[in-house]
């Protein structure tokens, strides 16, 4: 199960199953899980929700998910609070 849009393409990303099926919703992809249609790479806030507690299995992996790229976007006649003047520092 992989988490995106339908039309997704990440260069360099391949899926690691030959079959895919895509959501774009974590808590979609928790319940397919629990309705057994495959696995998933799902944030530990999505596993600990209290409908998934106890109910799923953690699996492990030697693979390591890409790095997020986050970018920082204002309006210019805004001026940034002081979170985003801290991130634009980074």
């Amino acid at each position: 199960l992989l988490m995106s849009t339908q039309s997704s393409v990440y260069p360099g990303s391949e899926p690691a199953s030959p079959q895919v099926w895509r959501a774009d919703s974590f808590y979609v992809m928790a319940e397919w899980v629990m309705r057994g249609l495959g696995w998933a790479w799902l944030p530990r806030h999505v596993v600990q929700y209290p409908a998934y507690q106890n109910l799923m299995v953690e699996l492990t992996s030697e693979w390591t998910p890409p790095a997020l790229i986050v970018e920082l976007v204002w309006r210019r006649d805004e001026p940034l609070g002081p979170a985003a003047r801290w991130l634009a520092e980074r």
